[in-house]
């Protein structure tokens, strides 16, 4: 009779975890280097189609950040792959609608490379194309703005694309 009183006690506590959001924990796979850990997470970005049934949805969302955090944490003094796992880990969150995430992201970036044009170009975008989304749109025209007038002159395609979709967002009209 005791063990199934404790048996009962360990199925509600598993379950209550379940629903607290303690959930499962992700694994991520560890890699020798920044380029294989970032390519990890790369690869899993593409996978996930947000779903639309809210669980699988947070799950999907957890693993994929989780895979550009372990870049970030495992490698965090290299400059050429862990700068972009900000990045992909901002572009998850904006895809997830989770955009005030997205700009804590984008922010990051913007201060821990300073001196990296790439990031700066794509963290400010994201931060423009978030604060859209968020209805700061002063916000949004100002980093749109910046985006335009810091790389108007980078001739590489690329920039060129993202200046464009700048300037027509920067341009659009919005009502509050």
């Amino acid at each position: 009779m005791r063990l199934r009183g404790i048996c009962a006690l360990a199925v509600l506590v598993v379950c209550l975890a379940w629903l607290g959001g303690c959930g499962p924990r992700f694994l991520i796979p560890t890699f020798d280097t920044a380029r294989d850990q970032l390519m990890f997470a790369r690869a899993q970005k593409q996978d996930q189609l947000p779903s639309t049934n809210p669980k699988i949805r947070s799950r999907q969302l957890r693993s994929t950040v989780r895979a550009f955090e372990e870049v970030i944490k495992r490698f965090p003094d290299d400059i050429v792959y862990t700068p972009p796992a900000y990045i992909g880990m901002g572009e998850v969150y904006y895809t997830f609608h989770e955009y005030k995430d997205a700009v804590k992201v984008y922010r990051t970036a913007l201060k821990k490379y300073p001196d990296q044009e790439d990031i700066q170009l794509f963290a400010l975008y994201g931060l423009a194309l978030s604060h859209d989304q968020l209805r700061n749109y002063e916000k949004a025209q100002s980093y749109y703005k910046e985006c335009i007038d810091r790389f108007r002159d980078d001739e590489r395609e690329e920039v060129q694309k993202v200046i464009r979709e700048c300037e027509v967002l920067y341009r659009r009209v919005r009502t509050e």
